[in-house]
């Protein structure tokens, strides 16, 4: 499976050397922080990556909205709000998917994203329409000329779909895989949460265990039926999706690039606030731990540190490049170790991942370090729980 940087504000050299030092092997770039004038800077810079071009269309809904924080986007012409009206009937939805495609057209990317709208529930009119943008995704793109390369259609769902579940759910993925023709693969967005116009989030954790196990039937229903699926904002997520088949996973250097929540285009109402601390991913741990909780862990038990090159960087003052270069080198390593392609067994061996952590987490606890550990456990849980969720509802057991 593929590793990507999912970019965003602040990413000075950090796309460069991951590429550099293998850790990544490509990019989401974005359009909201990247505008017309400078998005080609990062490709002349570094050609050799896996590029894919986020068009962030699903935040239309903010369009003219005060509190919106939108960026760049209003510098694309593809970006503007479209009629309602027109998007239920769809009468606006071929125009803007072509505008997209045309814009990707100037750069040397591996494929296309086209636009989607963001759906809260599998039974509504926007689940409607997400399946009406997906299934003419394709269309479009032939129609005018585009056959070099791959087209990855937005599905972008809150996690109330997949909390949700049952028939709705079944449905809504029963007729992703019925329509009449069919994108080459999804950029997948599963949102942690949804946000009031006055800026105040309502934020909701991606580690559910009906999350995670929805999160990893989509991927494992599209991958069978020959689709490539490129996640985003998948972070520690990445490898279990791996398993069930995607195509790519990605993550960022700070926390809104690593968890997706429409909340991220809307200004929140109190800002500011100190820098956040240095973070270790420590595979053993399942877990981003505070760069002195590593130094301290570490000192208890060997195995909290990966053993990998990136963990030089941890000797002294780490910088924000440095952290984003071992949060990528780890979760890759964790991507490598675990998927072969063999669905079950690697199942089996990520749950035996889990007790693992847990016991490592368990002699910490011992250990005297307490602080978060309840929570840690919660986490391994849900993970554990989603994996047994995902076996039902792919019918191993």
């Amino acid at each position: 499976m593929k590793l990507l940087a999912q970019d965003g504000f602040g990413p000075g050299d950090k796309i460069k050397m991951g590429l550099e030092k293998g850790v990544i092997d490509g990019a989401l770039l974005s359009s909201r922080y990247r505008g017309p004038d400078t998005f080609g800077d990062k490709l002349n810079e570094v050609p050799s990556g896996a590029f894919l071009f986020d068009p962030h269309y699903h935040a239309y809904q903010y369009f003219g909205n005060t509190n919106a924080q939108l960026g760049k986007l209003g510098e694309w012409d593809y970006f503007t709000a479209p009629r309602r009206s027109a998007l239920i009937n769809g009468s606006e939805i071929k125009p803007v998917i072509q505008k997209v495609i045309e814009t990707q057209r100037a750069y040397p990317l591996m494929g296309y994203i086209t636009p989607n709208v963001y759906v809260n529930s599998a039974d509504s009119i926007d689940a409607a329409i997400a399946l009406n943008f997906i299934g003419s995704a394709k269309k479009v793109a032939q129609a005018i000329g585009i056959n070099d390369k791959p087209v990855f259609a937005t599905l972008a769902l809150d996690r109330d779909v997949l909390v949700s579940g049952g028939a709705p759910l079944n449905d809504f993925i029963g007729a992703l895989t019925s329509l009449e023709t069919f994108p080459d693969g999804f950029y997948l967005l599963v949102g942690s949460g949804t946000v009031d116009e006055d800026g105040r989030h309502i934020r909701s954790d991606i580690f559910d265990e009906k999350v995670i196990a929805g999160w990893m039937y989509i991927n494992h229903v599209l991958s069978i039926n020959g689709f490539k699926v490129v996640n985003g904002f998948s972070d520690l997520l990445s490898p279990l999706l791996g398993i069930c088949g995607a195509y790519a996973g990605a993550t960022g250097w700070s926390t809104n690039l690593r968890q997706f929540s429409m909340g991220r285009y809307v200004r929140p109402s109190k800002q500011g606030g100190s820098a956040p601390l240095i973070r270790y991913v420590s595979c053993g741990l399942l877990a981003r731990i505070k760069q002195t909780e590593h130094q301290d862990f570490s000192k208890i038990d060997g195995r909290v540190s990966n053993g990998l090159a990136s963990d030089k960087y941890y000797g002294g003052e780490t910088t924000r490049t440095e952290e984003a270069l071992q949060s990528w080198d780890a979760i890759k390593d964790l991507c490598d170790k675990t998927i072969s392609g063999d669905l079950e067994r690697d199942l089996a061996s990520f749950l035996g991942r889990i007790e693992k952590a847990r016991a490592l987490w368990s002699g910490l606890e011992e250990a005297g370090f307490s602080s978060g550990v309840e929570a840690q456990y919660e986490r391994l849980d849900a993970i554990r729980d989603g994996i047994a969720r995902f076996k039902k509802l792919a019918e191993l057991v």
